[in-house]
């Protein structure tokens, strides 16, 4: 073969190459099939994009408060009455209860009035106005009486004859209470009104209120009589006290007599200082004859009461005795012995009326200091 034809061959071939590439690089991509339709909806304008799920909520634990540390309980105080203005007068208004009664009354007033020591009530004085009772009225009605009712620890217990008054001080110029109320109508008798209320203030010329006297000379004594077997109280005894002046005897003060109320309450006041012996009369109505002896020595110590002539037992006939029988109260465990006297009882002034008793063999005494309250409860053996 020529050598100018294969020189033709070769640029055929080369060309026939050339083409064949040129071809492959402008050949379209292939198409990639679409995936399957599916039957989820097309979400519509009005359809709501649902939120994203919050995040699961986690829990974290909450310190628990400080336990506080224990504190011991304290004493609430108690709120006590007070004790009255001394010397003071007290006025004030009463109102029925309402509670049913035999008889009615539109109002009333009452007063009472505190010793000058501050330690009893000595009177008590009450009105009322527009009383209508079964078969009578009448516009206005005072009745009351002079007393003799301690006061201990601000609390108010009174019986009259025909009234029963309770009460006590919320602070030394104000009370307030009840009382019982069953009054007597001229040419009709008792009429019972039933349970009133009450309260009274201390008068402004007493309202002021005084400082303790340091200085007072004298001192008082309050307290009950009550019978030693009966423990009940004794209503109208008389009680009365001697004054030990040494020596083994004692002075009578006849002068210095209290009357016990329907509680056995009863109140000594301006007592001189000093150790007292206890005497007591159970029905109060000897208390006339005592002005015979008022001043008189009294035997005061018993010992030596072991013959019938010894000089104790002659002066205790000649002064407690005032020249009298003086009787053994029954029942008593009382005896006279050569070492003096021993037991429990009670001896009795036939003359006078006057009851000394003994407990341990020794008389009830009590002491008396200047300024001073003194708190006795008697136990009577007489009754």
């Amino acid at each position: 073969m020529s050598r100018p034809r294969v020189l033709r061959l070769v640029v055929a071939v080369i060309l026939a190459m050339l083409f064949l590439i040129g071809c492959e690089s402008t050949a379209p991509a292939p198409v990639a099939e679409a995936p399957p339709a599916t039957d989820t909806p097309v979400p519509s304008a009005d359809t709501p994009i649902p939120e994203a799920d919050a995040p699961a909520a986690t829990s974290t634990p909450t310190p628990e408060p400080p336990t506080p540390t224990p504190v011991p309980p304290t004493a609430i105080p108690t709120e006590e009455s007070a004790q009255p203005q001394a010397g003071a007068t007290f006025t004030g208004s009463m109102e029925s209860s309402g509670e049913e009664s035999e008889g009615t009354a539109s109002g009333g007033t009452i007063n009472f009035t505190i010793s000058e020591d501050g330690a009893s009530i000595t009177s008590i004085e009450y009105t009322l106005v527009e009383v209508k009772c079964p078969n009578v009225s009448v516009d206005s009605l005072e009745q009351g009486a002079d007393v003799s009712y301690s006061v201990t620890n601000g609390e108010i217990v009174a019986s009259l004859a025909r009234a029963k008054i309770q009460g006590e001080f919320s602070s030394p110029t104000e009370a307030s209470g009840t009382i019982d109320l069953v009054v007597e109508l001229p040419f009709s008798g008792s009429c019972d009104l039933g349970m009133w209320n009450w309260s009274a203030k201390a008068d402004a010329s007493t309202s002021i209120l005084q400082t303790p006297n340091l200085e007072a000379t004298t001192g008082t004594v309050r307290g009950r009589i009550i019978g030693a077997e009966s423990q009940k109280p004794l209503t109208g005894a008389a009680v009365v006290l001697c004054l030990d002046v040494g020596e083994k005897t004692c002075v009578l003060q006849a002068d210095l007599v209290s009357i016990s109320g329907e509680d056995g309450s009863f109140a000594l006041t301006e007592v001189a200082p000093g150790s007292h012996v206890v005497f007591y009369d159970p029905s109060g109505e000897a208390s006339g004859g005592w002005e015979e002896i008022d001043g008189s020595e009294m035997i005061l110590n018993l010992e030596g009461l072991s013959g019938f002539a010894s000089p104790a037992r002659t002066e205790l006939f000649s002064t407690f005795g005032g020249g009298g029988d003086i009787l053994w109260q029954k029942g008593t465990s009382l005896e006279f012995t050569a070492g003096g006297v021993v037991g429990d009882g009670s001896i009795i002034s036939e003359k006078y009326g006057l009851t000394m008793d003994f407990y341990e063999g020794k008389p009830i005494t009590i002491e008396i200091q200047p300024g001073q309250i003194t708190d006795l409860e008697i136990k009577a053996w007489a009754q």
